[in-house]
């Protein structure tokens, strides 16, 4: 309860304590923490790799439109736009972008109101890059819990068991209005601020730092947020008209998962729409 309503950057009126108890107790109640091997990336590359021929890179979609045939998805390439046809269609944006889409017939009052209300959580990630993991040496994870601006330490890779000649990274993970705040900076300045707290933590970083890398999120145009971060009732008032489809017109993504946030809840909502396209008549 403490880490999901203030370790998240999130106060105690703001958060879902039925999304909470879910997420943590529910389908991961037992057994330890796993990735798959080689990086848990390795899933979507997979996934791309696999659908390449049926992928189009660098189009934006503006507009979705049912019509007597099927649905009509309209995206713009460049400073140009074009129509792809559809029997049905799984959209899977999040509600940040949703709000801004073009979608005919116009969707029902709980669903829009579903759209336009749904908090989302602000995240700024920074990786650094460390030479050995040095934090071996003094008998500790290199995880910690902080009270400073760059808020949790994480080492990296999560599973990382090996000794402390191998190469890793310490990541800053920043939430809620401190994560937008941060991404006002540049990149470089993110991973100097980072270093200098981090040095506080581990005092010994400068010696192994070898570089860094920043995903502020709210910089994302695709996304604009993190992930969604239901409040107290909205689950409830929410995830149903979310979830619903609308014609011939379907919804996925961690927004409409009772499990957040998570790639588990994302893949599970797919599983969901594919079903109901299956299903359909």
């Amino acid at each position: 309860l403490i880490r999901d309503t203030q370790w998240f950057g999130q106060g105690m009126d703001t958060s879902s304590a039925l999304t909470s108890a879910w997420a943590n107790f529910g389908p991961f109640m037992s057994g330890g923490f796993f990735v798959l091997a080689g990086g848990n990336d390795r899933l979507p590359t997979e996934m791309a790799n696999r659908l390449s021929q049926s992928i189009n890179y660098g189009v934006r979609v503006v507009a979705i439109r049912e019509n007597d045939t099927g649905v009509e998805v309209t995206a713009r390439r460049g400073d140009s736009e074009e129509s792809f046809q559809a029997d049905r269609v799984i959209c899977t944006l999040p509600a940040t972008v949703l709000r801004e889409m073009r979608i005919e017939p116009e969707l029902p009052e709980d669903k829009r109101s579903a759209i336009a209300n749904l908090p989302y959580l602000d995240v700024t990630r920074t990786y650094l890059q460390v030479s050995r993991s040095f934090w071996f040496d003094e008998g500790v994870t290199g995880s910690a819990t902080t009270d400073l601006p760059i808020q949790e330490v994480a080492r990296q890779p999560y599973s990382h068991v090996g000794g402390p000649n191998k190469r890793a990274i310490l990541e800053s993970h920043v939430r809620g209005p401190a994560a937008r705040q941060l991404a006002t900076l540049t990149d470089n300045e993110i991973i100097e601020h980072t270093l200098q707290y981090m040095k506080k933590v581990h005092p010994e970083i400068s010696q192994f730092q070898e570089g860094g890398v920043v995903k502020a999120w709210s910089k994302d145009p695709n996304v604009l947020a993190a992930l969604s971060w239901p409040g107290p009732g909205d689950v409830t008032r929410y995830l149903k008209p979310l979830q619903r489809v609308h014609g011939r017109i379907h919804f996925a993504g961690e927004h409409t998962s009772i499990l957040s946030g998570l790639m588990e809840g994302a893949l599970r909502s797919g599983v969901r729409a594919a079903n109901e396209v299956n299903d359909a008549d």
